[in-house]
């Protein structure tokens, strides 16, 4: 006899989605707690995916490792003191940009003696304003492991008010939870609103980061839980690669900026003599399709440069076939060759 109870066991079984497992699939008749959360730990080592990173434009990202197990959102979900954030449609961990926008805000509020400045207000706002910084949710850089944690309350019949003494022959009563594993490294992202100064997003972003490091992040933080670091030395490098690739760029915009104003044949001149060696020779390869600039520029370059003048002499010994071919371009253009 087919119910609904028996179709919703046949769909659990084909669930890759770790959240949807989690929040909409828990089924506790034939299962323990501990079963359910270890199907749900193995559906997120099969079916999770990285998130690709994103960064609106202006905003401020950094990373931070975890040197603990990270509980966020135990609270949510169906199983009691079980759940666990995973981003809907990636299915990795994820702290909520709300939590992420607390954190920062608390430190704040810590550093400033519970004073709501004028700082405080302006960046995070209040009921009726959203502030001048986003702070998007923290995903993990790559994929990283959940892992089965577990608290035990070892005296159960005297916090319920059972026995009158909380002594050692009580029966233990284990409690399991997932739990993000420690080593994963996050990436935080605060974005500016409204065209907040950049001084607010260093703001936000110094708050943000005492916060990991000295308050932690979920729950438990008083245990151990959810408290970050941050490898100094990976930021210098990744500082470092950032300022050579912005070198790198400013560098080619401003040869772009010089042969714009040159002639087209000069500027033709000087991507032709930038071409690597094999380049060089595709492009010969292709002259006859070139346009007349190129092809001018082209056979200039055979008759003054140094190198090119021997690539030359070796072309008309060694490929006669693309020899003539450069020779009826250069009659074409009505140009000599060396």
């Amino acid at each position: 006899m087919i119910t609904m109870l028996n179709e919703i066991v046949a769909q659990q079984q084909q669930v890759e989605s770790p959240s949807l497992r989690l929040q909409k699939f828990v089924r506790l008749e034939k299962n323990s707690k501990r079963g359910e959360i270890e199907a749900v730990i193995n559906c997120h080592n099969r079916y999770a995916k990285p998130v690709p990173p994103f960064a609106p434009p202006g905003s401020v990202t950094f990373e931070a490792v975890l040197e603990s197990r990270m509980i966020i959102n135990q609270s949510g979900g169906i199983l009691e003191n079980a759940g666990i954030s995973l981003h809907p449609f990636f299915g990795s961990p994820c702290i909520p940009g709300s939590a992420v926008k607390g954190l920062a805000r608390h430190a704040a509020f810590c550093e400033s003696g519970s004073a709501e400045t004028e700082d405080i207000k302006r960046i995070f706002g209040g009921a009726d304003d959203c502030g001048t910084v986003s702070f998007l949710p923290a995903v993990p850089k790559g994929k990283f492991a959940l892992a089965m944690d577990i608290t035990n309350c070892h005296h159960s019949g005297y916090y319920s008010g059972k026995l009158p003494d909380a002594t050692d022959n009580e029966q233990p009563n284990p409690q399991h939870f997932p739990a993000v594993e420690k080593g994963a490294t996050f990436r935080f992202t605060i974005a500016p609103l409204r065209g907040a100064p950049k001084d607010d997003l260093e703001k936000a972003k110094a708050w943000l980061r005492k916060a990991l490091t000295e308050h932690g992040a979920g729950a438990k933080t008083a245990a151990g839980y959810g408290w970050f670091w941050f490898d100094t030395e990976a930021e210098a490098h990744e500082a470092q690669r950032l300022a050579e690739a912005e070198q790198k760029r400013l560098e080619a915009e401003q040869r772009e900026q010089a042969l714009a104003a040159l002639s087209p044949i000069d500027r033709a001149t000087q991507e032709i003599l930038a071409l690597a060696q094999e380049s060089f020779a595709h492009f010969a390869k292709a002259l006859a399709a070139k346009t007349p600039d190129e092809q001018r520029a082209f056979i200039t370059i055979l008759k003054t440069n140094k190198d090119k003048k021997e690539w030359w002499k070796t072309k008309k010994k060694k490929d006669t076939a693309l020899a003539d071919a450069i020779r009826a371009v250069a009659a074409q253009v009505k140009e000599e060759l060396p």
